[in-house]
């Protein structure tokens, strides 16, 4: 005006014509006044929509579709348009436009139920694809024929099912091969899809904030005009996990776990606090390849706080040193017993043990040359390890089982006088000073 001032209806109305507000924090909503020539039309929506796919093919290559306003089934057909339509790869070739983008980030919409195969179509490279906080009850059903390398569904309500369904439900897919960090916190889970040990590359898997109940394994029966149920619980595999979240559930027992962990060599951090664990296995004292552990929060008594409270290290020399010498030796016959089942091919005979029962197989074919993937839905359970190593433990006797805690015993007292007399130097030494 002329005194100066800024007539702030003219402004809006000049913004508007420019377009929608861009996605984020920090700017207004779209504010029409009520009438139907108010709203953006079909052209403004495409136009808007081809600006967001140019930028998003630029850069890092990343389609940032995060705090819309997005609503039950994933619906923007303008984007899809987009996203479809040629652009200049290279000076002498075209390409979709979908295809040249790398993460897919539609986090934090809140809202968002459903997402259609149809986005997958179109976004055939994607390797980051972020879901985080949404009310996802399903994934889209070709998921696993992307290559993705992190997948982020943390927040939403998938179950375990449903997760079987589509992040495992091809073992030999792109990526159940090339998935590298997987969170699944804060869903829906009760239990542990078998299929998850499928994925060979896996670095990280976060499982915190479910419902999950224990970890023992369970090959369930196929029934006859039903569809078949996956097996479920934990089994050895994953050998190149390097971090481990099962925090915040209701876990009361970790079943075959303590054991198979001993074939992630890699694994650097366990988090099980803030479960129902009335007992905590001494086998987790063999895991020497840990860095961080927390057990804390869980109702068991064998170990005080204060020793969950010392350092990795601390914990798990406490919790071995509670092992007699026949414990350890079980546990590293069983230890040897799983790295064989990781490395070893399936025999010429099935895999048939003694008894007729079949070993753990293992598939040799990765896209690495590595065997790190388990083939059947075989787990060597708690029964299986104690046959493969049941035979020397037979052969041992009640006495020879006395005289080896008697040995074990007659140690400590040594360490124990030693220490003593060294405590009794020490002191000695101070008070001449």
């Amino acid at each position: 005006g002329e005194d100066g001032s800024v007539d702030t209806d003219k402004l809006k109305q000049s913004m508007r014509l420019k377009g929608l507000p861009p996605p984020g924090p920090g700017y207004l909503p779209y504010e029409g006044d009520g009438g139907a020539d108010s709203r953006p039309s079909t052209t403004q929506k495409l136009k808007d929509a081809r600006s967001l796919v140019r930028k998003s093919i630029c850069g890092e290559r990343k389609l940032d579709m995060t705090n819309s306003a997005y609503t039950g089934d994933l619906s923007a057909a303008e984007i899809l348009t987009a996203l479809g339509e040629e652009v200049r790869d290279t000076a002498s070739s075209t390409t979709k436009a979908g295809t040249m983008i790398l993460t897919w980030d539609l986090a934090n919409n809140a809202t968002i139920s459903t997402i259609g195969r149809e986005w997958l179509d179109a976004l055939t490279n994607i390797s980051v694809l972020d879901v985080t906080q949404n009310k996802l009850s399903s994934l889209p059903e070709n998921l696993h024929e992307r290559s993705i390398r992190t997948l982020l569904c943390g927040r939403n309500q998938l179950s375990s099912m449903s997760v079987q369904r589509t992040i495992c439900v091809d073992p030999v897919s792109d990526m159940a091969q090339k998935l590298e960090h997987l969170d699944l916190s804060a869903n829906q889970l009760e239990w542990v899809p078998d299929g998850l040990f499928a994925l060979s590359s896996l670095r990280t898997l976060n499982l915190s904030h479910n419902k999950i109940k224990d970890l023992t394994w369970e090959k369930q029966d196929d029934e006859e005009g039903e569809e078949t149920a996956p097996n479920r619980g934990w089994k050895h595999g994953l050998v190149a996990l390097v971090q481990l979240d099962l925090s915040n559930n209701q876990i009361a027992d970790l079943g075959f776990m303590p054991l198979a962990l001993s074939g992630c060599k890699g694994l650097r951090i366990l988090q099980l606090n803030n479960n129902n664990l009335d007992d905590i296995p001494l086998e987790l004292g063999c895991l020497k390849q840990l860095t961080t552990i927390n057990l804390a929060g869980n109702p068991q008594k064998g170990v005080r706080t204060s020793v969950l409270s010392e350092s990795c290290e601390v914990i798990l020399e406490y919790l071995f040193n509670k092992m007699d010498s026949l414990d350890v030796s079980r546990v590293e016959e069983q230890h040897r017993a799983i790295e064989a089942a990781l490395v070893s091919p399936p025999d010429s005979e099935g895999g048939e043990g003694e008894g007729g029962e079949s070993g753990p197989h293992v598939d040799t074919t990765t896209s690495e040359g590595q065997n790190t993937t388990v083939e059947n839905d075989e787990s060597p359970t708690l029964e299986w390890l104690e046959e493969q190593t049941g035979s020397d433990a037979a052969s041992v006797s009640d006495e020879e089982r006395l005289m080896q805690k008697e040995n074990s015993i007659r140690g400590l007292k040594l360490k124990i006088e030693d220490m003593s007399e060294r405590l009794e130097q020490l002191s000695l030494s101070q008070s001449k000073r």
